[in-house]
């Protein structure tokens, strides 16, 4: 994971891509139009709980990972800093 708040400005790209198995995937660009994306996560959230699997793939636990790999990415900015 690469992350940054300090690309120059003509770095002005975001792009999340996924590997595994079967290839890559690329996240859909964003829109600018939050209605959609809520509009989907909604529908989502309720499909899961009407099928009786609430689960999700970007649930809590998710939000937990990408909050550990932040925090690793920080103390290993801060090693190099000191």
């Amino acid at each position: 994971m690469t992350v940054t708040l300090g690309a120059a400005e003509a770095a002005e790209y975001s792009g999340i891509w996924l590997w595994g198995e079967s290839g890559r995937s690329a996240a859909p660009p964003e829109t600018n139009q939050p209605t959609q994306a809520l509009r989907v996560a909604l529908a989502e959230l309720a499909g899961n709980a009407r099928s009786g699997h609430p689960g999700h793939p970007c649930d809590v636990r998710f939000g937990r990972d990408v909050g550990r790999v932040l925090a690793e990415a920080q103390r290993q900015i801060d090693a190099r800093t000191t």
